[in-house]
């Protein structure tokens, strides 16, 4: 017998179940159902509400703000995956931020090329 097999027989094993409080993960809190059914009819409500803005024929500033619902909800119907009771509201609102910052983005980009071009 080699001398490590013979330490690692003197050394005690760690006992599993030893008296030291363990480290628990806080417990996971999913989105309720109604919570859920609230942010995709949200959701949904803003595209419809960007259609019907899109395509009155009464005034022109609703068609602009129309046009700019129908670019956040085309991005915020991405979130309607998330938007179920398996996930908890936290992931929701961090793919809403990740989509945020796309958005973000492609403005400053457009931006930029319309600053070389002109």
């Amino acid at each position: 017998m080699s001398e490590a097999q013979a330490e690692s027989r003197e050394t005690p094993a760690q006992d599993v179940a030893s008296d030291a409080p363990a480290e628990e993960k806080p417990a996971r809190r999913n989105m309720s159902r109604r919570t859920a059914q609230l942010i995709v009819i949200a959701i949904i409500a803003l595209c419809l509400l960007a259609l019907v803005f899109i395509f009155q024929p009464v005034y022109r500033p609703l068609f602009s703000a129309g046009c700019i619902m129908v670019v956040a909800g085309g991005l915020l119907f991405n979130l309607i995956p998330f938007a179920n009771t398996q996930n908890p509201l936290r992931r929701v609102v961090r793919v809403t931020a990740i989509v945020g910052a796309i958005l973000l983005i492609a403005v400053l980009i457009a931006l930029g090329f319309v600053e070389i071009l002109l």
